[in-house]
């Protein structure tokens, strides 16, 4: 789910009253989450720590997941594992990375870097871009916060929850 959704609240809610299973990055909604916790991930790159609770009944688990030296990424969910996952890769060459170097040949040396992930990080990976084309949907394409622009929060909620239920009704 998208970050803006990703909350100990909205998480138990979504189950309890819909049934519904979440996964979703943590990144400000962080009442009731073990965010100082989680920031002590072991500093191996890939590494993970996952605490679980039960919040009104349902069964949460929080994870931490080591993406670099400083950076801890926070997921919180209702379903999923935290065994052992494919690694995650990321490609780049030295053009990309800001390295003028070029490589044999005349091409720009390309670099495959790999480190672990849990499954439930590799599931959330595949369902983000499916995540993401739909807010570039909502902001970019049909832009309805833009053109109703209010300072009242109510107005801005109701904007972006109008949005995302008319780009859900075109895309279907």
């Amino acid at each position: 789910g998208d970050s803006w959704f990703a909350s100990v609240r909205n998480t138990v809610a979504l189950k309890k009253e819909f049934g519904l299973y979440f996964v979703g990055d943590v990144k400000t909604a962080h009442q009731m989450f073990p965010r100082k916790a989680l920031a002590r991930t072991p500093a191996d790159k890939g590494a993970w720590l996952k605490y679980t609770a039960k919040h009104k009944g349902v069964d949460i688990f929080a994870l931490g997941h080591r993406k670099g030296k400083s950076r801890v990424g926070m997921l919180i969910a209702t379903a999923g594992t935290s065994v052992k996952g494919t690694p995650l890769t990321y490609s780049f060459t030295e053009e990309s990375s800001g390295v003028s170097r070029l490589g044999v040949g005349g091409r720009a040396d390309k670099f495959v870097v790999s480190w672990e992930a849990p499954r439930i990080v590799n599931d959330r990976t595949l369902g983000q871009p499916c995540i993401d084309a739909h807010n570039r949907r909502r902001q970019y394409d049909y832009a309805l916060e833009k053109r109703f622009r209010g300072k009242a929060w109510p107005t801005c909620v109701q904007m972006t929850l109008r949005g995302m239920s008319d780009v859900n009704i075109y895309l279907v």
